[in-house]
């Protein structure tokens, strides 16, 4: 709330682009949720606030266009109010606050309008867009609903906007200390959007962050991976790492921008690039294989190059010469369909095509040594010895496919991989290789063994 000259200056500022007559200014109500006494959270008409700065309901702000006469309509506290939120400041108390010396009970209002519209005197209001306002309108005015709308003041319409489109000193210190707030809710959200947590988390957060400034969100907070639905409110998707679609989808990007999906990291690993160019009419060929063997495909020409195509690649060829694409995983992440997916690629192993299932073999996030330290995990090593025994061991193929179908059963599975978007790669690759495959690397990153194949 500012101080109370700046609500006086502007109401005599809009003296200034009226002729005459009464400006009225109804504040907002009480907007229950499932009963009166339980309520949303109010929010009070802006243009009340503007010319009159109070946040209570049950007010109305009459600017006298011809006298200088300013009256603010409304009933003080009764003891309802006292016994569910203490003591209340009067109305008079109010109007002083904002540099209003006349006040009115809120039943004086109608008798008071409709006295001036019997002298002939003009009421000027602005569009009501509250259904709840526009009846209070008619009623105050003696008029049927439905010409409410058609009754508006265009002149104070244009004053109004002549007023509030040129920001005071005041306005622009509170616009900052908000852009403050808003800076700091949208950096929050960017730093807990990580895979694995809840929109709703993060929804949460910020929203707490302008309520703990003692403000509130200017519109319910639309946060959403679903961006294609305009006013999605529903904050119930939890966010994926890498990339996994409905559909096999894949990258034809002629010249695919840097994307990177993943946070907390050191600033340099946002400044890593790799301007290979891709293949969009390799891209259109895959998808034409996977159609005609029964798998949907869409293609993807906005996606850029993510961590799982540029980080190695960046090692294997970094002049980054050699055209390069993506498939993406699968929602819902079944294995069945993943070694199917990988069947269905068969049809390039002719081609002089490098395929990289770009994964690996342990994926707890909480288990890896960020310092490097190398330590026994004996969990691991059952899990790593399985996968070496069940991709590269003497077993018919069909075997080989049902036991990484089945992979959560074996030793240590789901702390190797609470999630298995790490894992899903390799069933791609088996699927597609149809043989054992070799294996070429057994070390430790990151505290962790893992291990890499070659079919």
């Amino acid at each position: 709330m500012f101080k109370s000259e700046v609500y006086l200056r502007r109401r005599n500022e809009l003296r200034k682009h009226l002729k005459g007559g009464l400006a009225l200014f109804p504040a907002n109500h009480e907007s229950p949720m499932n009963y009166p006494d339980n309520p949303y959270h109010f929010r009070q008409d802006s243009n009340f606030l503007y010319f009159f700065g109070l946040d209570r309901t049950g007010m109305t702000g009459l600017i006298d266009l011809d006298t200088g006469e300013d009256i603010l309509f409304g009933d003080d506290p009764d003891l309802d109010d006292i016994i569910w939120m203490g003591p209340q400041p009067s109305m008079r108390e109010q109007a002083g606050k904002v540099a209003v010396s006349n006040v009115m009970a809120a039943p004086a209002l109608r008798d008071y309008l409709q006295k001036a519209l019997r002298k002939g005197r003009k009421i000027h209001f602005l569009p009501p867009y509250r259904k709840d306002t526009l009846l209070e309108l008619a009623g105050l005015l003696n008029m049927d609903h439905s010409r409410v709308m058609g009754e508006t003041s265009r002149e104070l319409v244009m004053a109004v906007i002549a007023l509030r489109s040129v920001k005071e000193a005041e306005e622009v210190e509170d616009i900052t200390r908000a852009l403050d707030i808003t800076y700091e809710m949208h950096t929050t959200a960017m730093k807990m959007a990580h895979p694995g947590i809840f929109e709703r988390e993060i929804a949460g957060r910020i929203e707490g962050i302008a309520l703990g400034y003692g403000s509130s969100v200017a519109f319910p907070i639309i946060l959403s991976m679903d961006g294609q639905t305009l006013h999605n409110h529903h904050h119930g998707n939890q966010l994926k790492p890498h990339w996994e679609e409905r559909v096999a989808t894949l990258l034809g990007a002629q010249k695919p921008v840097m994307f990177y999906d993943y946070y907390g990291f050191p600033n340099e690993a946002y400044k890593i690039s790799y301007p290979a160019p891709g293949s969009p009419e390799l891209a259109e060929r895959i998808a034409g294989l996977l159609n005609r063997k029964g798998i949907n495909t869409q293609i993807d020409t906005q996606r850029g190059f993510d961590h799982g195509l540029f980080i190695p690649l960046k090692l294997m060829y970094p002049d980054a010469g050699i055209p390069a694409l993506q498939l993406s995983l699968l929602r819902g992440l079944n294995s069945t369909a993943h070694i199917k997916l990988g069947k269905a690629l068969r049809g390039i192993l002719s081609e002089n095509i490098l395929v990289i299932g770009s994964g690996f073999s342990f994926h707890n996030m909480s288990a890896f040594s960020w310092q490097g330290i190398n330590s026994p995990d004996p969990a691991n090593d059952d899990f790593q010895n399985w996968l070496v025994e069940v991709c590269t061991g003497p077993i018919n193929q069909s075997d080989r496919e049902q036991r990484l179908i089945k992979w959560e059963k074996a030793p240590s599975a789901r702390y190797c991989h609470p999630r298995e978007e790490h894992l899903l790669p390799l069933h791609v690759c088996l699927g597609m290789a149809n043989k054992a495959a070799i294996k070429i690397f057994d070390d430790y990153i990151l505290g962790r063994r893992a291990i890499a194949l070659l079919w």
